[in-house]
């Protein structure tokens, strides 16, 4: 399996969050928070089909005042609702980019000290062991890692070596 060949996953689970920071552009300061309340309905739904009805409601509420914000959305909805095959967990960590951006630097900080690698087996192990050793502080943030784990390793149809568990 390579590598790249998880880049456009990738690509739709940042766009959640950068749509989210980006909507906020386009909205009068004196609405942001009356308008994030609302897109909070969307992008916080426990499901698909409650954020698309959820984001109907937020058409016909703001879809006048702000059409590039709506219509930006809409334009991108397939790729910003794949996010909801994950469970409520990891869906959190998606759509809260503190976390993610943490997670992110502590995953690149426990790589950056290693020394080269011959292979993608030998990343894709490391990078296991950062998220053992990170989920002791996604206890605190999120309450349970090892759903999280879970999520993330079968989102990205990612097949962990049974070796890889021995050594």
């Amino acid at each position: 399996m390579r590598f790249e060949d998880h880049t456009s996953k990738r690509r739709f689970i940042i766009e959640c969050s950068h749509q989210i920071r980006n909507s906020l552009k386009y909205v009068a300061s004196k609405n942001q928070k009356e308008f994030m309340k609302d897109l909070k309905e969307v992008y916080q739904a426990p499901a698909r089909h409650i954020a698309e009805y959820n984001f109907l409601k937020l058409d016909e509420k703001w879809g006048d005042r702000y059409p590039m914000v709506i219509k930006s959305w809409q334009s991108n909805w397939e790729n910003l609702s794949y996010y909801f095959q994950y469970s409520g967990e990891i869906r959190r960590l998606i759509y809260t980019t503190n976390p993610i951006e943490g997670f992110h630097r502590q995953v690149r900080e426990f790589i950056k000290t290693k020394a080269p690698f011959t292979s993608e087996s030998d990343v894709f192990k490391l990078v296991y062991c950062a998220i053992e050793k990170i989920s002791e502080k996604l206890t605190v943030l999120f309450g349970n890692p090892p759903i999280i784990k879970g999520d993330y390793w079968r989102g990205y149809d990612l097949h962990l070596n049974i070796e890889m568990r021995e050594q």
